[in-house]
């Protein structure tokens, strides 16, 4: 008689589980397309000389801060809990170094939203962002700014929690 193992939680994905290094690499495209308005917002500052000039770049983030319950609210509803239930399922096995890069990036891009929030709070930055065409609501972004880092916080803690959890095992 041998070891029996026990069946999947959720033995419809059971291949998520088996093709850890596939929902790995799903979480990092989740969470770069979680974090691309702050990279994209960036990049504007970057090519604009800190918002000297309009640029579509900034034309865009603008249009997506347009107001906290249009597209910013829909993206926090959707995309963060559809990551979280994946990488729950996905990474029922032990740790892996995938893992630790994932939380490696997850940092790397929560100093970037920190970077990108010292940058709204400039003195220069607001002067030139309520120069321009289509003026930005800077409390609103700083908001956004805020909440992301929050999520990539959260998002670090579960994937700690869920290693440290299958680690003991």
């Amino acid at each position: 008689m041998g070891i029996e193992q026990q069946p999947s939680a959720a033995p419809g994905l059971a291949w998520i589980e088996q093709n850890q290094g596939v929902a790995v690499a799903f979480a990092f495209v989740l969470t770069t397309l979680y974090v691309t308005p702050i990279l994209i917002i960036a990049a504007a500052a970057w090519t604009t000389d800190f918002f000297q000039q309009d640029s579509l770049l900034f034309a865009w983030f603008a249009a997506f801060m347009k107001s906290s319950e249009s597209t910013l609210n829909e993206f926090h509803k959707v995309l963060f809990p559809v990551m979280s239930a994946l990488s729950i399922i996905a990474f029922r096995g032990r740790p892996t170094k995938a893992m630790l890069w994932l939380a490696f990036f997850i940092l790397f891009l929560f100093a970037v939203t920190v970077a990108v929030a010292v940058i709204f709070d400039m003195s220069s930055t607001v002067t030139a962002l309520s120069g321009l065409e289509e003026p930005l609501d800077t409390n609103l972004a700083k908001a956004f700014f805020t909440r992301v880092q929050e999520t990539l916080l959260m998002y670090l803690m579960m994937l700690i929690g869920i290693s440290v959890v299958n680690g003991a095992k």
